[in-house]
């Protein structure tokens, strides 16, 4: 078993970085997984070859922006010019805001390390989170108003009327006037996620320094990875226990926190008896499949997708699986 000290960031390039952030994504949503658009599941007129489609455009924008040397590199410009290329492309709604707000952080991390010699000790995995931190925490008001304008630009799911209440915050991003209030305020980037890191779990990553993903890998993803045969197998045992420790967000946004948290329990209920590893774990998985699809899209664990793509992200930098 890997020790998580011994971890060190593995990219040599930034064209190495987004090319391990592109499969992460492949592997997501090329993985068929309860609830979500896979190879053999359609919701909607969305495929899997729609996601295919997007995340190649995804990647071929931030090629371009790092390529692109009088930039300046703005981690809110940054998601801004992912989502606008996302959009571009899509005829559906959006499809990868959740892997591109994750990796955003990650990838400008990367920037920093990827040209230390692999005997450097900032490749190591906790000087890489030390890089991380202060990414999030240098984050400008401008870098807050180009998430602003990425998030509408890409018309989320469930941000009117979100879990069944109208949204009382001050900085609610269909508000008109949302803009003025963040330079006003002088709210930056993390400010904007940490107000809604309570009922947000991909806000959180911003708020805590990713700390959910990392204590997944180091104590459950590294200590279980050879209890599962395939890539496959994996990417759906993380899926389900990311589901079963934390109640889906975009099920909550779409619905209320009863129903993210009823699938919650029916994930950990699959916990219990190891997966795909036995008879009822494939019943178990099943049926919250089909429950989880009897709703056209409203019980799609969109957020519990993205977490797994940014784990599978992680985890490639350094090597893990």
């Amino acid at each position: 078993m890997k020790d998580i000290n011994d971890l060190i960031f593995q990219p040599r390039s930034m064209t190495n970085v987004i090319n391990i952030m592109d499969e992460a994504s492949f592997l997501e949503f090329s993985t068929d997984k309860p609830g979500n658009i896979g190879p053999s599941q359609k919701l909607k007129g969305i495929s899997f070859e729609s996601f295919k489609n997007v995340s190649n455009e995804i990647k071929k924008a931030n090629l371009r922006y790092f390529k692109n040397k009088s930039n300046k590199k703005s981690i809110g410009e940054f998601i801004y010019n992912a989502v606008k290329s996302m959009m571009e492309i899509s005829p559906h709604e959006n499809l990868l805001l959740g892997h591109i707000l994750l990796y955003s952080p990650l990838v400008f991390a990367s920037k920093r390390i990827v040209d230390c010699p692999l005997e450097s000790k900032i490749r190591k995995w906790d000087k890489f989170w030390d890089e991380t931190e202060e990414i999030i925490n240098s984050a400008s008001v401008s870098d807050g108003i180009w998430l602003t304008r990425a998030i509408k630009l890409s018309k989320a799911g469930g941000l009117k009327n979100p879990g069944g209440k109208p949204l009382k915050s001050l900085y609610n991003l269909l508000d008109p006037e949302i803009e003025q209030k963040i330079r006003r305020r002088n709210k930056t980037l993390k400010d904007l996620f940490s107000e809604s890191a309570e009922f947000d779990l991909i806000a959180r990553q911003y708020r805590d320094n990713f700390n959910f993903c990392r204590n997944l890998i180091k104590n459950w993803v590294i200590p279980e990875l050879d209890n599962f045969e395939s890539k496959s197998e994996r990417i759906i045992a993380i899926f389900l226990k990311i589901l079963s420790l934390e109640p889906d967000s975009l099920i909550y946004r779409k619905n209320n926190l009863t129903t993210a948290l009823k699938i919650q329990k029916k994930a950990q209920k699959i916990q219990k008896h190891k997966m795909k590893q036995t008879r009822i774990g494939n019943i178990l998985i099943s049926k919250l499949n089909n429950y989880l699809n009897s709703k056209n899209g409203k019980l799609n664990p969109g957020t519990t997708a993205d977490l797994t793509a940014v784990v599978i992200f992680i985890c490639k930098l350094f090597d893990i699986f």
